[in-house]
């Protein structure tokens, strides 16, 4: 029989973590007494009895720059590491309150423990990114360290350092545990399906079974959020010679290729000719 939730997640990685974090209840206010931005200040001064989620987020975007093309993104980039950019390490101009008639019942499905492709990745490398800047709202990187010494502190005492794939990916799963959000994951599942079920009252249907017992589910929804990512997803060009035994199109294929070059399926690539196409995480991991 199927289950109603106001909203199902499909993807638990750090996109889908943060949402849930809100969907249980969590609210952003806008607290700092500045702002190196005094125009964005100004607008936040303003209504700080108002949370960000209510408020004109176009607006509030207007004329922020950055490297992302969602304005939204630009926007909690600036709130949450203000000036990040430019080297600055500010502490966040917003703080995080919970609001428990906010609360909206909801399902987060992943195929793995919560952190998403994360958990698939090479734990020995080092993130593109500073380590604060992989951090969730309202338990920064840091304070997680804390409960997790090493004799080495990758994130450092200004959070200017990169951090080991591995240890963002058990901070995500921490997360998780720390804020009290496990009652709403559903890992180790795989969707199968998602189809409008009736058109006029606008509701979903979510499908899919456990990858460990092989249990099926399904949730009736009003709304559904896609959050998988592009990780396992490469994006194919449709040119000429794409589909060539040399081409690689992930990275973990590609380590195969240097790694076995006398292998018959791996045939030898010269690495003073390797030309890498792209400029995301896996062009800068290559």
């Amino acid at each position: 029989m199927a289950e109603y939730k106001e909203v199902v997640i499909v993807g638990n990685g750090p996109s889908g973590i943060t949402l849930s974090f809100l969907l249980a209840g969590n609210w952003p206010f806008y607290t700092a007494t500045s702002h190196p931005n005094p125009y964005l200040h100004a607008r936040l001064d303003a209504k700080r009895d108002v949370s960000l989620v209510e408020q004109d987020l176009e607006e509030l975007s207007c004329g922020l720059e950055g490297r992302s093309n969602n304005p939204v993104s630009l926007l909690l980039d600036a709130l949450i590491h203000p000036d990040a950019d430019l080297g600055s390490d500010e502490e966040p101009a917003l703080s995080w309150s919970h609001e428990p008639s906010r609360v909206l019942d909801h399902v987060v499905v992943g195929a793995g423990p919560p952190g998403g492709s994360w958990q698939r990745m090479d734990g020995s490398i080092l993130t593109i990114s500073l380590g604060s800047w992989m951090e969730l709202p309202g338990f920064t990187f840091r304070e997680w360290e804390q409960t997790k010494p090493r004799a080495v502190s990758y994130c450092g005492t200004n959070g200017h350092n990169r951090a080991p794939v591995q240890r963002v990916a058990q901070y995500y799963r921490d997360y998780v545990e720390h804020k009290g959000l496990v009652p709403y994951f559903r890992s180790f599942s795989h969707v199968t399906s998602v189809r409008i079920v009736d058109e006029k009252k606008g509701l979903w249907e979510v499908g899919g079974y456990d990858t460990e017992t092989g249990v099926t589910f399904r949730y009736i929804t009003h709304n559904v959020v896609l959050a998988v990512g592009q990780y396992d997803e490469p994006k194919l060009l449709n040119v000429d010679g794409e589909d060539l035994s040399f081409v690689c199109h992930d990275l973990s294929y590609l380590e195969d290729l240097l790694q076995y070059p006398q292998v018959p399926m791996y045939p030898q690539v010269p690495i003073q000719r390797l030309a890498v196409v792209g400029s995301g995480l896996s062009a800068a991991d290559d």
